[in-house]
């Protein structure tokens, strides 16, 4: 499924403000609490989740999931293992949640202009992707 370039920038609009909003979010801050069933562990397919990332996400976030495309006043967020993990505490239900439903760790909404993906993409697809992102470095 193709998107065209306005849902393109609303998915990094959202991601570039989920990573400033969980910046803020440091030093004293509260870990978030967990979902249900929350977990580190990833059982998605790591090439589909490559795929999709190709598809979905490079527009915004470069080849190598670096971010730093700016757009407008904001840059869109670096979605690498290193600072994806910290952000969202290694929950991968977190995570998920915040892809498919743009919803941050408390269950706030992200800003309008990262889409909800859950009428685009499954869970299933959600995990796949999650399972890419944490094999960069």
């Amino acid at each position: 499924m193709r998107l065209g370039k306005s849902r393109k920038f609303a998915a990094f609009w959202v991601l570039a403000m989920v990573s400033a909003i969980l910046a803020g979010c440091g030093g004293s801050a509260s870990r978030p609490t967990a979902l249900p069933g929350a977990t580190s562990t990833v059982t998605g397919d790591v090439a589909t989740g490559r795929d999709l990332f190709q598809r979905h996400c490079v527009v915004c976030h470069k080849a190598d999931a670096s971010g730093g495309v700016a757009a407008g006043g904001a840059t869109s967020a670096d979605l690498r293992r290193r600072n994806l993990e910290p952000q969202y505490h290694n929950d991968t239900a977190l995570l998920s949640r915040a892809l498919l439903d743009g919803q941050d760790q408390d269950g706030a909404p992200l800003e309008a202009a990262m889409p909800r993906w859950r009428n685009t993409l499954s869970e299933k697809d959600a995990q796949a992707l999650i399972a890419y992102l944490k094999t960069l470095p």
